[in-house]
């Protein structure tokens, strides 16, 4: 249902249940985050409501009933009285800017480093991401570009190729990324998307990328894919972009 409360009038919402007859099921209320817009910009946004919440049977019979109000149907969470006034649920997919999958934020949580979704000290601010899961050759580091050896022992520079290939992917085009928090240096870890695609996977399913996979295996696959067709730098030798980086920082 489209809209912020406090800007968008009450409306009713029905939703099926027909598939889930006959089961047990937690019913969640979720809040579908815009990372295109900022509340801290609009004092008036109050957020996500919920009132008078009814389930209904094929033949009209209310099964279940509450007005948010003065009735108790809805179960408490973690001792809270109303869990609706307390809790802030978010779900996302590649489809659906925000969390991946069902997220939870408790009062005075820190959502990815920001307590309660606030992102106002941010505004302005060039936001550096650094991929995860993933490792690409370096086109600049410390004045130098990484190179590797073709399938004729020719020397190319991957690393240029690398920042190619992502320029290429992305055309231009709008890229959404998740906040992954933080890795020990301080720096945003993030999987970034262009509409539906993975670029993380795209990149290392090209050999223009390997597969972080002492910290992950999200992306082992597109690197099995990428060695079985020597695509990309696995055509030839290379080193490992980490193992590059030590020996060239200076």
């Amino acid at each position: 249902a489209a809209g912020w409360a406090g800007q968008s009038d009450w409306h009713e919402v029905q939703f099926n249940l027909d598939n889930y007859s006959g089961q047990d099921v937690i019913i969640q209320f979720a809040f579908g985050s815009d990372p295109a817009y900022s509340t801290g910009d609009d004092g008036s946004i109050t957020g996500f409501k919920i009132d008078n919440i009814e389930v209904v049977d094929a033949s009209g019979n209310i099964l279940f009933e509450d007005n948010a109000d003065d009735e108790v149907g809805m179960t408490p969470m973690n001792g809270l009285e109303f869990a609706w006034e307390q809790y802030f649920y978010d779900y996302g997919d590649i489809t659906q800017p925000g969390s991946l999958d069902w997220e939870v934020y408790p009062p005075g949580a820190p959502f990815n480093g920001n307590t309660q979704l606030d992102m106002a000290a941010y505004a302005g601010a060039d936001i550096r991401i650094r991929f995860t899961g993933s490792d690409a050759p370096e086109s600049y580091f410390f004045g130098k570009t990484q190179t590797c050896i073709d399938g004729v022992g020719r020397e190319w520079e991957c690393g240029n190729a690398a920042t190619e290939k992502l320029k290429q992917l992305i055309n231009n085009q709008t890229v959404r990324c998740t906040d992954e928090g933080k890795d020990r240096y301080g720096r945003t870890l993030g999987i970034c998307y262009v509409g539906e695609m993975d670029l993380q996977a795209e990149m290392v399913k090209s050999g223009m990328a390997v597969a972080y996979l002492r910290y992950s295996d999200r992306y082992e696959q597109e690197q099995n894919f990428a060695k079985n067709v020597k695509a990309g730098m696995w055509g030839g030798e290379f080193q490992e972009p980490e193992t590059w980086r030590r020996e060239n920082r200076d």
